[in-house]
């Protein structure tokens, strides 16, 4: 069993989440108030319209994998091989970060920025940051102990998935470029320290585990035989030292 980031990689994990947080922040504080798109975000919304169409049969089936039942069947199902595994933390992860960052999102990020869609607070997307938090749970997962060919294919369909949704948003009008970018950015935010907290909890013993023994042999029987005692040191010590004859005693007097 492995932990969901190498502790190698823990420190490096927590400086992306923190990247990620101040891209979130900077980003909410330059579009908060907004109630249109932005030159930007106009750029970008044209693009996803010309290729996906505007509330098409095409932008129909990317928002699909946003709903809200999808979501919460990814995070159930999540939680269930955690349990299945044993392993616990995933299954805590599963229900956790995205409650987290949700939270996070509906009760601080949107109503600090106030920016509007349709009426709508919109930033940071709820959707997107919901969706990418239970699949970056479910990437770790797959990639935990993995080869590096498999954590590669792993990390592109992450991607491909999360642009997915992203375009989707966008596709549908249901949020702004931004919205979307601020909402992934937020989820690996809250994702990856909630990931390192969760493996140093499972692996805290990890360090006193006994070490394996090696080519069928305990560690402790490799360790160096005390060298045999010669014989002459075990002899007594009147061997050494003859006893001095007693002096006659006299029967004069």
């Amino acid at each position: 069993m492995k932990p969901l980031i190498p502790s190698r990689l823990r420190l490096s994990a927590l400086l992306v989440a923190l990247i990620c947080l101040i891209a979130s922040v900077v980003l909410g504080i330059a579009v908060a108030g907004a109630r249109r798109a932005g030159a930007i975000d106009a750029t970008i919304i044209h693009a996803v319209h010309r290729i996906a169409g505007q509330h098409s049969t095409l932008a129909d089936v990317l928002i699909t994998l946003s709903d809200t039942v999808v979501i919460f069947g990814g995070i159930l199902a999540l939680m269930i091989v955690g349990l299945v595994r044993r392993r616990w933390e995933v299954a805590v992860l599963a229900v956790a970060a995205p409650a987290i960052a949700i939270g996070l999102t509906e009760l601080v990020g949107k109503p600090l920025t106030d920016r509007r869609i349709h009426g709508w607070l919109s930033y940071p997307s709820g959707h997107t940051v919901a969706a990418v938090s239970t699949l970056t749970v479910v990437l770790l997962l797959i990639v935990a102990g993995g080869s590096v060919l498999r954590a590669v294919l792993a990390t592109l369909g992450w991607a491909a998935l999360s642009l997915v949704i992203m375009v989707g948003m966008v596709a549908k009008n249901d949020h702004y470029p931004s919205d979307t970018i601020g909402g992934f950015c937020l989820a690996l935010a809250v994702v990856l320290p909630c990931v390192v907290l969760a493996d140093r909890w499972r692996f805290r013993n990890q360090a006193t585990i006994p070490q394996p023994r090696v080519g069928g042999v305990d560690p402790a029987m490799l360790a160096p035989m005390p060298e045999p005692v010669a014989e002459s040191a075990l002899e007594p010590a009147t061997d050494r030292f003859p006893a001095q004859p007693l002096p006659e005693v006299s029967d004069a007097g």
